[in-house]
């Protein structure tokens, strides 16, 4: 599991950032719907903060989350909500972490 947050900068956009890491426990439903979809709830584990902000995008330009780079507008995809990424999509993202600190080299 990832977390991350967008941040508002000037006229409206966002920059979003990967700020750490964690494994899914326990899920259940909360009897709770929104318009379309049934609301869970899941337990998070051995969360832990990466000592710096991942970007979204790795240094040529595209998006660690591959799937991102297919779709002419991001925003959505990007969305609060949950959303399955692939394993090597997850790695990327964990050994950019670790470039920026080696001891979270067990992470991954």
């Amino acid at each position: 599991m990832l977390f991350y947050t967008g941040k508002r900068l000037f006229q409206g956009k966002s920059e979003a950032r990967y700020l750490g890491a964690g494994v899914i426990g326990g899920v259940w439903d909360t009897g709770e719907t929104s318009s379309r979809y049934r609301l869970l709830r899941c337990e998070t584990l051995q969360t832990i903060r990466f000592p710096a902000e991942v970007p979204l995008k790795d240094a040529d330009n595209l998006y660690f989350e591959s799937r991102a780079d297919h779709l002419e507008h991001v925003g959505l995809y990007f969305s609060s909500g949950v959303r399955k990424i692939s394993v090597e999509d997850y790695r990327r993202i964990l050994h950019c972490a670790i470039d920026l600190d080696p001891m979270l080299e067990g992470l991954s």
